[in-house]
This record gives C-alpha cells, structure tokens and sequence, in this order.
C-alpha cells in the first residue's frame, strides 16, 4: 500500500495474530493480521473502517470523531493535536516528590501499583509489574 501523494507506506507495523499479545490484543477477537498506522494517516470517518484497499486516508482530526481516531497508532504515536500516550499522576505518603520517570509506564502496571500501594495483593489475574521507582521505599527484597 503506498500514498499516491508522498510515495510512502501510510501503516507503521503489521502483526500476526499469535503475535498481537504483545500490542495488548490477547482476547481472540483481532483478525489474522492487526495492522497500526504511520502519523497522520487514519482509518476512521463517519462510517468508520470498511475493508476497501484504499480505506486508508490522511487524517483530518478536526473532521473525525477523536475519539475513534486513535485506536490504529503504535502507542508511542505522537500527532500534531494528541498522542496516544497516558499520563500517570501519584500523590501521596512515599511518594516520590517531583519524581519523572524517563520510561513508559503501561497500563497494566496500574493495579499492581496500587495494590502495593494500598498494601494489598494485587489480584491474581492483573497482569504488569509495581512501578517501584515512583516511591521513596526501596523494592523489598
């Protein structure tokens, strides 16, 4: 698939479904092939993605609903109105002051986090790992 007009490829990555855990698609529900877009490029509109060759279009997020015109990027997409980055705040007793971390935080760290937090287990289907490093206690050994 190329853009007629830039001459490039508009998708960033494509995945084999046995592959697609990793991208957070594990419930059998992606297709054969899961497909994430370059900036700039979408699938969304009103009648939303179709199976057409060239349903693949430049984006006009002011046109499109935003709310449907982020699911098709990587998530380290970054455009000129969002990204597709979360943003993770703590605030509280032992928490790091001021603290940034210069890596990405994920989603599935959440409940673990707050469990440790909390001082609770973490519940034993929550996937992801305790973010250690946003606390002013070492990990416990």
């Amino acid at each position: 698939m190329v853009d007629e007009e830039t001459g490039e490829c508009p998708v960033s990555l494509v995945i084999r479904q046995e592959d697609a855990e990793m991208m957070g698609l594990w419930d059998g529900k992606s297709g054969d092939l899961s497909y994430y877009l370059k900036p700039g490029y979408t699938d969304a509109s009103d009648n939303y993605a179709t199976t057409e060759p060239d349903f693949i279009q430049k984006a006009d997020i002011a046109a499109i609903n935003p709310g449907c015109a982020h699911h098709q990027y990587l998530p380290t997409a970054r455009l000129d109105l969002f990204s597709t980055r979360g943003i993770m705040l703590f605030y509280g007793n032992g928490v790091k002051k001021g603290y940034e971390r210069s890596t990405a935080v994920w989603t599935v760290d959440l409940t673990p986090t707050l469990a440790y937090y909390l001082g609770i287990p973490a519940p034993k289907q929550s996937e992801g790992k305790v973010i250690f490093d946003a606390f002013e206690l070492e990990k416990p050994s």
